[in-house]
């Protein structure tokens, strides 16, 4: 029994199926012609120009600038110049910072000064020792802003990191 049932059921797909089957589609297939050109394919040499724009740049390129603000004095070279490493290529007008040294130098000496005075009182049981403490941290500040300002004048010119060229100078 169960091989005649699957048998019916074949033949009834076999019979079914050509009653599905779009009447539409058939038609549709014989009237839509889509006409084709054909080109032949040749090669042939031809140098085709490109333009593109874009900035050149290279791996160790470095981009140099004063530490601090200041007026410029003097740039000692111009695009394209070869530099060396360790050369002077540019320095500021010292007179503001070497004033703002020259500050920081005699805070800090004032500061030494009073810190001194405070520890002696202080061996003699006359200062306490906040007051000690006091001139201690007013040292230690004075001395770091010391070192600030000569950090400063140091930077205060442009030096040549490495050998190379100029490729540019920027807002100059």
């Amino acid at each position: 029994m169960r091989t005649f049932f699957s048998c019916s059921l074949f033949f009834a797909a076999i019979l079914l199926f050509p009653a599905c089957k779009n009447q539409e589609t058939d038609t549709a297939k014989e009237t839509d012609i889509v006409p084709v050109k054909i080109y032949v394919l040749t090669s042939r040499a031809q140098a085709a120009a490109i333009e593109a724009s874009g900035k050149f740049t290279t791996d160790d390129e470095v981009y140099l600038s004063f530490k601090t603000g200041g007026v410029i004095q003097k740039i000692f070279v111009k695009q394209g110049d070869a530099i060396r490493r360790g050369q002077l290529l540019a320095t500021l007008h010292l007179t503001e910072i070497d004033a703002q040294v020259a500050q920081a130098k005699a805070a800090y000496d004032k500061a030494l000064r009073d810190f001194e005075r405070i520890r002696n009182l202080l061996e003699d049981s006359v200062a306490s020792q906040e007051q000690y403490q006091n001139a201690s941290t007013g040292l230690e500040l004075a001395k770091q802003q010391y070192n600030a300002a000569k950090f400063n004048r140091n930077y205060s010119e442009i030096r040549a990191p490495h050998n190379g060229f100029v490729l540019a100078r920027l807002g100059a």
